[in-house]
C-alpha cells in the first residue's frame, strides 16, 4: 500500500501535526490507530504515565511514617 504524509490535529490544543508516511506504515504493521497527540504531549502523557506506574511500584510508601508521633 502507497502512504503519503497527513496532517492531523492535535486533541491537546488542536495544533496541527504531521503524521509521516513512514509512520502510517509502521502502525498500520504493528495494528495501530494513527496518533491522537502531536509528538510533544505523546512524550508529555508518556511521562505522566510512567510516574503513575513508578508511585504503584515504588517498594517505599511513607504514608504512615510518623503516625505514632
Amino acid at each position: 500500500m502507497s502512504y503519503i504524509d497527513k496532517e492531523l490535529k492535535c486533541v491537546e490544543d488542536n495544533a496541527p501535526f504531521i503524521f509521516s508516511a513512514g509512520e502510517q506504515e509502521v502502525y498500520e504493521g504493528k495494528g495501530f490507530t494513527p496518533p491522537k497527540r502531536c509528538e510533544k504531549h505523546r512524550a508529555i502523557k508518556r511521562r505522566r504515565i510512567e510516574e503513575q506506574e513508578n508511585k504503584i511500584h515504588s517498594p517505599f510508601s511513607p504514608r504512615n511514617w510518623n503516625k505514632d508521633k
